[in-house]
């Protein structure tokens, strides 16, 4: 089953960023699942490069070898200039173009 995330928390609510992570890794553990697009939208943007768990993500995504897109215009709007692997640059459109092939479509 091909699933596709998209991360898109409250300001502040690492709650919800720290649920995302933890269904990420039960779907990395589980043989008939495939993360296909992980997409950091809104205030997930920002907390993932400022917030404790930020390591977790990028050590979850480095040792499974994935890469993750963040919106880039919600960075640039949160002051976030730099976005480096295995965080990738990306659109809101470039994840509305590729939703209609997943499995599972899972927002937190």
């Amino acid at each position: 089953m091909n699933i596709k995330l998209v991360i898109a928390v409250k300001s502040n609510d690492l709650t919800q960023l720290t649920k995302a992570y933890e269904y990420t890794v039960a779907c990395l553990t589980n043989p008939e699942l495939t993360i296909e697009m992980i997409f950091f939208y809104q205030e997930a943007a920002y907390l993932l490069s400022n917030s404790a768990i930020s390591n977790q993500w990028q050590n979850l995504l480095i040792s499974n070898k994935l890469t993750a897109n963040v919106c880039k215009s919600a960075a640039k709007k949160r002051g976030i200039t730099n976005i480096e692997l295995p965080f990738k640059p990306s659109s809101l459109v470039e994840f509305i173009n590729n939703i209609d092939n997943s499995d599972r479509f899972m927002q937190f």
